[in-house]
């Protein structure tokens, strides 16, 4: 690999740093939910198996068992994990599930932006794809979001950063990349 004419490793750092913040604070002052299927279909399916939502409430994709039940399994297990050192409140438990979206996503960001980095040879195209790669407004906003949709599109541009990003294809790589993208299509079939 030729050497670039420009290095931006220094200032990665920084904005993973920073990134983690911003995201940190998006995650903690998020309310409510972006699209509907984020509440009904996740936090609803969990609160009918923690006994928190009678089964009368539930939407007609419950009866006709047609979403995944990773999600809500998650939840739930979180749930059961937390309430462990007393913390019940279902609102904090949200609140943990968007700060695990967040660093799920950073890793994705941080993973997209390793793979292609090297193959900007323009300085400030390389600082643009930095700032763009870890600070994009409408990206920050969505990656807190505890949404089949987040979940399944981050595992599998996880899953193409590693195919990118290998060195040494062997069985444990291939088998990696597998799992990712197999998850990533059941958080969102």
């Amino acid at each position: 690999m030729k050497k670039l004419p420009w290095t931006i490793s220094k200032s990665e750092p920084l904005a993973i740093f920073l990134s983690a913040c911003v995201l940190l604070i998006t995650a903690f002052f998020s309310v409510g939910f972006y699209h509907a299927d984020e509440h009904f279909q996740v936090l609803e399916f969990a609160g009918y198996k923690l006994g928190l939502t009678p089964l009368k409430d539930l939407p007609w994709e419950f009866h006709f068992r047609m979403r995944p039940a990773l999600q809500p399994a998650m939840a739930v297990l979180l749930h059961h994990f937390f309430s462990l050192f007393g913390i019940e409140n279902p609102f904090a438990i949200t609140l943990i599930l968007r700060i695990l979206s967040a660093g799920i996503s950073l890793t994705g960001m941080w993973l997209v932006y390793k793979a292609f980095y090297k193959t900007i040879e323009s300085r400030i195209l390389g600082q643009w794809f930095l700032l763009l790669s870890f600070f994009l407004w409408f990206a920050i906003y969505n990656h807190v979001r505890f949404s089949s949709e987040n979940w399944s599109g981050t595992l599998f541009v996880i899953a193409f950063a590693f195919y990118v990003i290998r060195k040494k294809p062997g069985r444990l790589f291939f088998f990696s990349v597998g799992v990712l993208t197999g998850l990533s299509f059941l958080f969102r079939y």
